[in-house]
């Protein structure tokens, strides 16, 4: 087991008074389409980071923490001071989430609890712990539970013929050895009443505790008396307890300069101390005549000193008696500047483990050491306190805390051999744990260890957390209980294949100010045990455009790559641009800029190659390690910039749009899209590289925003797109009414990629532009869907479907800067295109995700049609012989998902241009073979004429006007011959 030590609250008051266009192999339109399964269109918030789980734990501490071996199950204490109480809490999936398993505590307790100190599990078995608690009259008590914190049972106050510890502030550690028989021990440590070293012990079984006793009264303790410790540090029952029932201890004596031995125990059937244990050797000198920062033990006695041990440790082996003792001092040779020694300790020899293996030559304090192998060979990470010194003569202890965003840097070493460090120095972490204090680390599997940062109580919202990593300690991600703020979201970014889902949030003004990227895979096959949860993989400074008081982080993949490996991050109007390869969980590459100032978008060529839009216009390309110099793209203000291979595009202000076709060497203005004074989105066609079509979407500051079309090459003014909503369903539900509005702007545009086997060169690919508008004191939001460039029959809203079903009045607008629209999906012919988009920059609730959140919408209509059933293709009708007309028929076709109304025409000719019957958001009947059927009155057609007829899908069952791709055309000819 690896259990950690609180922080008192004591320090809480000391220390405050000294003071975050993809490439596929897939060809368009295939002969047999493979159509997408339709299902509820309607949009629906995304899960994001809350306070849900206790992911985030705003305002809070954690004061300390215990996990099993394999790191699956894990208990927390915590403390917040929104609400001024202590939290006992479980996970048991990794620590991603967790449950309060106070109220079973408080109940046994009758409500006397003061406040909880430390707790302690089973390392091979979660369902029990034992959780350490000042009492409100000040003593101490520990109580245990075997079922995993459903119940617990009061294991008595900790004391012995009137020793017992004064406070819980004199609690150093309490441990919990294996099940032995069904027996368990508890060893609970610090400083007793008369100032000497204290540590108690009890044995479990069940949920039944033996009285406690004085372990220090055991024969032996101390030499026999030949030194008196004033403080025990760390408790460690040794792995091989089942056979060799050892304890190992650290305590200090005080002989005006500070000693610090290892003390060995058994505690089988004679229980007894170093020379009187089956060990038979004296306490272990660890390190003697140096000043120790003592008052540590008013944070964290293991802050002091620590043990170590492999795996095959055994004290019935002398060959196997071989750990790790770390000791934190002033260095007198140094101006008493902190300093740490790790000691190997070989039985009763302890020796320094050599220059090497003193972590920044000893020249910080440690939090603690983990080390996972055996004797022969193994790694260890470790954890520093704080900043690691400080100056003890000039200074002040606040100057441990480190800087805001910083993190508390972790060290790991992978070249342990023999429990010794010959060849390798310890590497700091590329990216560290977050927190400002105290970090301790624990190794919990082959690649993975938990870095949880303690005591985090200099400022609210410092970023104390709960991490993980899955590279041995140079990469940490923040998993739970961290301690931020998020005052919006800025952007999100979504894997080709849907798959992951990035965001960045901004805090602008709150503790640490920290913003943050945020990762969420729905498959992360690196650590599959926390798919579907959300990790903090950045956290740092977004400095935002001059002279604003707001932050604008955005990230872009590489086109090329299906499962988003490569991201870069960039900070709006500001020359910061990071770079990350293995999907946000490496380590960040600052390749900021040094040609542009004010980047305003970004595109990425490939996984190398980016250019950046300035905000005068410039364009300056990213090339695997360097920046080229800056090209004027020719419009006076960037706003966008898209590119396809060597082909870019640069959207500005006021309608204007340039284009190169070298890679951005020239670039030479097109004519102005016709707008009055808005910003231009744009985005190239999904067969560009046939069709040479580009696209512009428009923002005016009137709400008379609109899409166009232009092809390269040809085009000498932009083709209109009509993205207009007269007419159409788009409106804003106030809960009474619908009301249906026209002018809108459009922030954002998008392009399906080309699986869909229902586009072409010649239509082109599905578009997709986010709008706002404002109507009646509200404003209301959506993304505009067209499928279709041409109309042969004129029907209402039949080019754009306005989706809105799912978002409500609370939704303010779909308006992020540069680029409101994301897309993912559509990789095959067979999947579905997803669209995501966030709620205006905020507030964010990060509580229940009721507003500002990020919205998805999942078009099951984009690569689907119905299949017509019957009259067969060139069936014939019968007519009425007298009149000439047709006979009462029925259409009927395979029914479609949700969908609740269809269109339906009959023309005269295969391209539909001369129509006869057009029917807009027919309400089918359903046969029981599932089957959709319309009747064709009698007289409608007439005789002696073949007509051709098709079916689209045009609403669903949510109410959402969305259509399908036309089935394919069947002809039936009207023939006379009938009665």
């Amino acid at each position: 087991m690896i259990n950690a030590r609180e922080w008192p609250v004591r320090l809480i008051y000391i220390l405050m008074a000294v003071t975050l266009a993809i490439s596929l192999m897939i060809t368009g339109a295939s002969v047999q389409k493979v159509m997408a399964s339709p299902g509820l269109s309607e949009w629906s918030r995304v899960s994001a980071p809350t306070t849900d789980g206790w992911v985030l734990t705003p305002d809070s501490v954690i004061v300390d923490y215990a996990v099993t071996d394999d790191g699956a199950a894990a208990y927390a204490i915590l403390y917040s001071y929104n609400t001024s109480q202590f939290h006992l809490l479980k996970s048991t999936d990794g620590a991603a989430t967790w449950d309060d398993i106070m109220g079973a505590l408080e109940e046994e307790a009758n409500g006397d609890i003061g406040w909880l100190v430390d707790v302690a599990t089973d390392a091979g078995n979660d369902e029990f712990v034992a959780v350490a608690l000042e009492m409100t009259d000040l003593s101490v008590h520990v109580f245990i539970s075997d079922d995993g914190g459903a119940t617990f049972k009061d294991a008595g106050e900790v004391e012995d013929n009137g020793v017992y510890f004064p406070d819980g502030y004199d609690v150093s550690d309490l441990e919990v050895s294996q099940e032995v028989g069904s027996n368990r021990n508890i060893a609970i440590g610090g400083r007793d009443n008369y100032g000497d070293a204290a540590l108690f012990r009890c044995t479990i079984t069940g949920d039944s505790a033996t009285s406690w006793e004085g372990a220090t009264d055991y024969v032996g303790w101390d030499d026999d008396g030949g030194f008196t410790s004033i403080f025990l540090t760390d408790i460690v029952f040794s792995p091989s307890w089942e056979t060799d029932k050892t304890i190992l201890v650290t305590t200090v004596a005080d002989y005006g300069p500070y000693y610090v031995h290892l003390q060995c125990g058994s505690w089988g059937t004679t229980p007894g101390w170093n020379d009187y244990s089956t060990l038979g050797i004296e306490a272990v000198p660890i390190i003697e005549d140096v000043d120790i920062p003592i008052w540590l033990a008013d944070f964290e006695a293991s802050g002091i000193a620590g043990i170590t041990v492999p795996s095959d440790y055994n004290s019935k082996d002398t060959n196997a008696r071989v750990l790790w003792v770390w000791v934190n001092y002033y260095d007198e040779y140094e101006d008493d500047y902190p300093a740490c020694v790790i000691v190997r300790v070989d039985d009763d020899s302890a020796d320094p483990v050599g220059p090497m293996g003193q972590i920044e030559d000893g020249e910080l304090w440690l939090t603690n050491v983990s080390y996972k192998g055996t004797i022969d060979e193994g790694e260890a990470i470790a954890g520093v306190l704080g900043t690691g010194t400080y100056d003890p003569v000039h200074g002040s202890p606040n100057e441990l805390i480190t800087e805001c965003c910083e993190g508390v840097q972790v060290y790991r070493n992978d070249g342990v051999r023999n429990m010794d460090i010959c060849c390798i120095r310890w590497a700091d972490a590329c990216k560290p744990p977050t927190g400002t204090f105290a970090m301790a680390v624990s190794y919990v599997g082959e690649d993975k260890a938990y870095a949880v940062s303690l005591w985090g109580f200099f400022s609210p919202y410092d970023e104390d957390a709960w991490s993980v990593s899955f590279d041995d300690g140079d990469f940490w991600s923040q998993l739970s209980l961290i301690d931020t703020h998020i005052d919006y979201l800025t952007d999100a970014a979504v894997s080709p294949d849907c798959n992951k889902t990035m965001l960045v949030s901004a805090n602008e003004d709150s503790g640490c100010e920290c913003d943050s990227v945020w990762l969420k895979a729905e498959n992360l096959a690196g650590a599959p045990e926390y798919s579907g949860r959300w990790l903090r993989t950045w956290c740092g400074h977004l400095e935002g455009p001059p002279g604003r008081d707001w932050e604008l982080g955005l990230l872009r993949l590489a086109p090329e790559e299906t499962n988003g490996d490569n991201v870069y991050l960039f900070d709006y109007a500001t020359s910061n641009v990071y770079w990350n390869n293995e999907e946000t969980l490496a380590c960040w590459d600052p390749i900021g800029s040094t040609v542009l100032d004010e980047i305003v978008d970004v595109a990425l060529q490939d996984a190398d190659t980016l250019f950046a839009l300035d905000r005068y216009g410039d364009v300056a390309m990213f090339d695997d390690d360097e920046w080229e110099e800056a090209v004027d793209s020719e419009v006076e203000l960037g706003h966008t910039i898209a590119v396809w291979g060597d082909h870019i595009l640069v959207g500005g202000d006021e309608g204007e749009v340039s284009y190169s076709d070298d890679g951005g060497e020239t670039f030479a203005l097109l004519e102005d899209v016709p707008t009055i004074d808005g910003w231009v989105t744009v985005a190239f066609d999904t067969y560009f590289d046939t069709n040479n079509v580009i696209y512009a979407a428009t923002d005016e500051d009137d709400n008379t925003g609109g899409i166009y079309r232009w092809v390269i090459g040809e085009s000498e003014s932009w083709t209109n797109l009509h993205a207009e909503p007269l007419e159409c369903d788009i409106g804003v539900d106030d809960g009474d009414e619908l009301y249906d509005v026209v002018d809108v702007v459009f922030t954002g545009l998008v392009v399906d990629r080309p699986s869909n086997p229902f586009t072409s060169a010649d239509n082109g690919g599905v578009i997709y532009a986010s709008y706002y508008g404002y109507y009646d004191g509200h404003w209301f939001t959506g993304v505009a869907r067209s499928l279709e460039r041409e109309v042969t029959i004129n029907m209402t809203c039949v080019q754009w479907d306005f989706l809105h079903v799912g978002l409500t009045i609370d939704v303010e607008r779909f308006d992020g800067l540069p680029d409101a629209l994301k897309i993912c999906g559509c990789l095959t012919p067979d999947s579905n295109t997803r669209l995501f988009a966030i709620d205006g920059w905020g507030p964010y609730d990060y509580y229940e995700n009721e507003y500002g959140s990020v919205w998805t919408y999942e078009d099951c209509y984009a690569k689907t049609a119905p299949i017509l059933a019957s009259p067969a293709d060139g069936a014939t009708i019968r007519a009425n012989r007298h009149a000439c007309v047709n006979h009462r028929f029925t259409l009927e076709w395979d029914h479609l998902g949700d969908t609740s109304a269809y269109d339906i025409q009959i023309a005269r000719d295969a391209d539909f241009t001369e129509g006869v019957v057009n029917i807009v958001f027919y309400e089918p009947r359903l046969k029981k073979n599932k089957a959709a059927s319309y009747i064709v009155a009698k007289g409608t057609l007439s005789c002696g004429v073949t007509y051709y007829w098709r079916v689209k899908s045009a609403k669903d069952q949510t109410g959402q006007v969305i259509h399908s791709w036309w089935s394919e055309p069947r002809s039936f000819t009207v023939v006379g011959g009938g009665g």
